[in-house]
């Protein structure tokens, strides 16, 4: 079982962002990390997403099919797990994320992990 942990960064002012991932196997040691800006970016979920988007491709072109997926953001974790934000601003990414998830993992765990 290989670790997603990602993260995503938003700059409102700027409406500019980042995300950056790291992939882990069950000993903690890194296999997988990556990182990019985002421009535009439309919101801070939208950047979390984007960070997830790029690890799970990552870990797909390597032949990961079973993962746990990491993130501070519960809006995310619901929008995985469910169509509840299929109308928001970043509706069509979380679509597209659950369907990349369907198609290229046989397991996938997605976890809610506090910052703290």
């Amino acid at each position: 079982l290989v670790k997603l942990n990602f993260d995503g960064a938003f700059l409102d002012a700027s409406m500019t962002g980042a995300w950056g991932f790291i992939a882990r196997n069950h000993e903690g040691q890194g296999l997988l990390a990556g990182a990019g800006r985002l421009q535009p970016a439309h919101d801070a979920v939208c950047a979390e997403a984007e960070a997830c988007r790029a690890a799970l491709q990552a870990a797909s072109m390597h032949g990961i099919t079973h993962c746990q997926i990491k993130t501070d953001s519960t809006i995310l974790v619901t929008a995985l797990k469910s169509r509840s934000y299929d109308q928001a601003i970043g509706g069509v990414l979380f679509k597209v994320l659950r369907d990349l998830i369907s198609l290229e993992f046989v397991q996938v765990e997605i976890m809610f992990s506090p910052r703290s």
